[in-house]
């Protein structure tokens, strides 16, 4: 068992519609069978890894740094607790800020900001004392990749993102 980072995209409406108390968030993120919905992905437990490697902040970080809201930033969907904690949400105008950001940090850039002792300093999850480098790199930057094409695929069809560890 882990912290496992999620993502969903969803509309403003359903946004709105949560907001207000008339839904609660588990029904979008969750059916009834607890099947993932469409328009979702999960990056696992390297969420924290790769927020740190945007930001180099270990919390939420710089409102004003668009990277920010990517992981671990957003406005808060309720007080209604998912598995750690409420989610968090992003307007559409917040996807498209943080895509553009997004789309400016290559793979190569993230490798090269990518810093497992700094992680292991800092109490990054899930980094461990013996944590490989090269294989743990590997795993965020794949994630890394799907959030970028995620983000994307937001921006382009104006939806907003929800994000929630569970």
């Amino acid at each position: 068992m882990g912290m496992i980072g999620n993502y969903i995209m969803t509309d403003s409406e359903t946004i709105k519609k949560i907001l207000r108390g008339d839904l609660l968030a588990e029904d979008i993120l969750y059916d009834e069978d607890d099947n993932e919905p469409e328009d979702f992905i999960d990056i696992d437990k390297s969420w924290h890894a790769i927020h740190f490697t945007l930001t180099g902040e270990i919390d939420e970080g710089d409102e004003d740094n668009p990277l920010s809201k990517v992981v671990m930033n957003g406005q808060l969907l309720g007080d209604e607790d998912v598995g750690f904690g409420p989610p968090m949400y992003l307007t559409v105008a917040d996807v498209k800020e943080a895509n553009a950001a997004l789309q400016t940090v290559s793979n190569d850039d993230f490798a090269a900001k990518f810093d497992v002792a700094a992680m292991r300093e800092n109490d990054i999850y899930p980094v461990m004392d013996d944590e490989n480098a090269e294989m743990f790199l590997e795993y965020c930057l794949n994630n890394f990749i799907i959030i970028k094409e995620f983000f994307e695929k937001a921006a382009a069809d104006e939806k907003c993102i929800v994000f929630f560890l569970n």
